[in-house]
């Protein structure tokens, strides 16, 4: 799944009017049927998600274990977008749903014109780490913790920024 339309500029804004984002979602995303896998864990990743319409499930192997239910505003692959890491979960929709796709030169150049948005979501990506270290060590695996700090200063270099 991929949007290549050049009408997308980047993720959602925060302060964006709700119906500018709507009307990007709906002009540039991408369909998923209900079941389908829309990233799958430990596949390379380059980009990341918004939910436009629809939920979509967060699962973790092995086992399979359910991490979070994201509905419309949501975002997802955030990690691997940031880091090149590759994917730490499967996401697969929640009967049909839409999803724009974000990749790293349009998160770039949002990034580029609001630095302060990268600590924000850097703090966002930590939390979940830390939420993905705690369901691993409840199950079999294991991912290691890394600090918001250490999170942000590894996505500057990845980025150039």
């Amino acid at each position: 799944m991929r949007c290549s339309s050049p009408a997308v500029s980047g993720p959602p804004t925060p302060g964006a009017r709700p119906i500018e984002s709507y009307q990007r979602c709906h002009s540039a995303s991408d369909a998923a049927s209900d079941g389908e896998a829309i990233v799958r864990q430990e596949e390379p990743g380059e980009s990341a998600y918004v939910v436009c319409d629809g939920r979509v499930r967060v699962t973790l192997d092995p086992g399979n274990v359910e991490l979070a239910v994201l509905s419309a505003g949501a975002y997802f692959g955030e990690m691997s977008l940031l880091t090149g890491d590759a994917r730490t979960a499967t996401v697969r929709s929640v009967g049909d749903c839409r999803v724009l796709e974000i990749t790293a030169g349009e998160f770039r150049r949002v990034i580029m014109e609001n630095p302060a948005l990268l600590e924000k979501i850097g703090a966002a990506v930590a939390r979940r780490r830390a939420e993905i270290a705690q369901a691993r060590s409840a199950t079999a695996g294991h991912l290691a913790v890394e600090s918001a700090t250490s999170l942000v200063a590894r996505v500057r270099r990845f980025f150039g920024v």
